[in-house]
């Protein structure tokens, strides 16, 4: 999801990253890792830390973020990325299918592997997307 919202940035696409851990890229080495999250934020993307997608309606999505009981409205933008750890988890797609939303799978949500495999499949989302919204 890093290396998605990394490239993307670079295209000039607003961006969100939303994180379930309390912690980004966390498999990544520590100064690959803080070097990322500084430039993509530093880019202006938004970075949002223990949340949880609880619904897509439209163009939006629906998050509640830690322990908080209320759930926030957040626009899609340009693109959605779902990025969803080492194992692949999938139960979002039938609430983005439901909504309408278009999406693709990339890294181990599409197929589990390595990182440079993750990156391979990064790149080519990033690809389609820029073909999607003409960058």
């Amino acid at each position: 999801g890093m290396e998605t919202a990394d490239l993307l940035v670079t295209r000039a696409c607003r961006v969100t990253v939303i994180e379930a851990l309390a912690d980004l890229a966390q498999g990544m080495a520590r100064n690959n890792r803080m070097e990322l999250i500084e430039r993509v934020s530093a880019a202006g993307a938004r970075l949002i830390t223990q949340a949880t997608i609880v619904a897509a309606e439209g163009r939006n999505l629906s998050i509640r973020v830690g322990q908080e009981s209320q759930v926030h409205p957040h626009p899609i933008g340009d693109v959605l990325v779902i990025a969803i750890g080492p194992r692949p988890v999938r139960d979002v797609v039938k609430i983005l299918e439901a909504a309408g939303v278009d999406y693709a799978l990339a890294g181990d949500c599409y197929r589990p592997g390595d990182f440079l495999t993750c990156l391979r499949d990064a790149w080519m989302v990033a690809l389609s997307v820029d073909r999607r919204i003409g960058v």
